[in-house]
């Protein structure tokens, strides 16, 4: 319970001192890193299709720093 409170209280103040364009791609790129960590750190393995998933989410990411980028 401490630990998911601490996450939580990391996030918040984090992403209030960030602009919402950085918070939002870091937010949307927190899901990948943390499965990309696990399958090197703990050796958790994935199917194809998640990994295709996560590829997707990653991409989605990329997307959306590029077309931020346009609207300035």
């Amino acid at each position: 319970v401490a630990g998911g409170f601490l996450y939580f209280l990391a996030n918040l103040v984090t992403f209030e001192n960030l602009r919402t364009e950085v918070a939002s791609v870091l937010a949307q790129l927190e899901t990948p890193a943390v499965i990309a960590g696990a399958a090197l750190m703990v050796g958790e393995r994935l199917s194809l299709l998640q990994w295709a998933g996560v590829a997707l989410a990653v991409l989605g990411a990329m997307y959306l720093m590029t077309w931020l980028a346009r609207q300035k």
